[in-house]
């Protein structure tokens, strides 16, 4: 089982079935309106209406809390494809900050042992004026969970390379 938080558009889920077509994907994105616009304009109305993906419209921490308090799900993984800027400018690196730590703490009590989590954290290389969410979720990533791995991948349609990490419980 994976947790999707964000990911509305339905691509990450869409690729990690390609890879193990057995998956049970929860999906929690904010907007209903990326929900929509994806099932009308990208083709995703089979991805949606697949029986292993289940689609939440919630905010993500919240969603997280329930699922905690109500001692349920414990997930394999944990795809973080949250907006990298989710407060505003950089000048709000303290908000963001804390904002990501609750996003890893609640991921790691919503994890099985040895279970992962995995963020797009954003572009790689962050002109000083704007918030490196990259940097951040690095430093926090390896309080949370110790070692942690990081790809930078050239996202075309970004025209950047974008940073992604991963670490596991």
């Amino acid at each position: 089982q994976i947790l999707i938080l964000g990911g509305g558009d339905g691509y990450v889920a869409e690729e990690a079935l390609k890879i193990n077509p057995g998956l049970k994907i929860t999906i929690v994105d904010l907007d209903p309106e990326v929900v929509y616009t994806a099932k009308k304009y990208l083709d995703k109305k089979k991805l949606f209406s697949h029986p292993n993906v289940h689609m939440v419209v919630a905010d993500a921490t919240s969603y997280m809390k329930k699922l905690i308090a109500k001692r349920a799900s414990q997930f394999d993984g944990i795809v973080s494809d949250l907006t990298d800027n989710p407060v505003g400018s950089g000048k709000t690196k303290e908000k963001a900050a804390l904002f990501y730590k609750q996003i890893l703490t609640l991921s790691k009590k919503l994890l099985i042992d040895d279970g992962w989590f995995s963020a797009q954290a954003g572009a790689s290389n962050v002109k000083r004026r704007y918030l490196d969410s990259a940097k951040l979720l690095t430093t926090l990533l390896k309080k949370e969970y110790g070692a942690l791995e990081r790809e930078d991948v050239l996202i075309p349609s970004f025209s950047e390379k974008n940073a992604f990490l991963h670490g596991r419980k």
